[in-house]
């Protein structure tokens, strides 16, 4: 049987000159993802599409934002974490697809030039 989770991520921006991280990289950016953790968008989205494919919920009631254990946390171990709990209910990941999108909202809608081809790389690697 096949299970299918659906996963987005949905973070502000801060105009400041510093590195972000998407899926498992960190680039220089002008912009900040405000986030308790590391605010890795896509490993983020990820991890909830497994969660859900495994009817398990969502990273908020694993990793809340109120949770000093979830403070600038590494997003890989959020995947970690539902990784394994698919793996303890004996399901396998075939597939995952990501929009991967940065808007800073602004009177005028600026789109925020993501790296996919590293970030793919990488969040694959993961």
């Amino acid at each position: 049987m096949d299970f299918v989770g659906l996963g987005k991520d949905i973070h502000k921006l801060k105009q400041t000159k510093t590195k972000i991280v998407l899926g498992g990289s960190s680039f220089s950016s002008n912009y900040k993802i405000v986030a308790v953790s590391d605010g890795d968008i896509i490993l983020h989205a990820c991890a909830d599409a497994i969660l859900g494919a495994c009817c398990a919920g969502d990273i908020g009631m694993y990793f809340p934002d109120t949770s000093s254990k979830s403070k600038n946390i590494d997003s890989k171990i959020i995947l970690a974490y539902a990784l394994a709990l698919a793996k303890k209910k004996g399901m396998t990941i075939n597939n995952i697809d990501i929009l991967e999108k940065l808007i800073q909202c602004t009177e005028k809608k600026q789109e925020i030039p993501a790296k996919n081809i590293v970030s793919r790389k990488k969040t694959a690697e993961i």
